[in-house]
């Protein structure tokens, strides 16, 4: 059986796993929501003749993983 204590330290434990859980969702949601709103921009920019292949290309050389 468990304790009052031990109840209410349980409880705290998981309300902050919730707390962080949904901090890390909204963070990787705004990550992905702010990539693809770049590949949108260049693509636009690519194919509205702004931007050439070459210079798509050295920024892809800037930004490689």
């Amino acid at each position: 059986m468990a304790t009052k204590l031990e109840t209410t330290t349980l409880e705290n434990n998981s309300a902050d796993k919730a707390g962080w859980l949904k901090k890390g969702g909204i963070l990787v949601f705004l990550f992905f929501l702010l990539k693809g709103i770049g590949w949108l921009v260049l693509f636009g920019l690519v194919a509205f003749g702004i931007m050439d292949e070459s210079n798509v290309s050295k920024l892809k050389e800037l930004f490689s993983f």
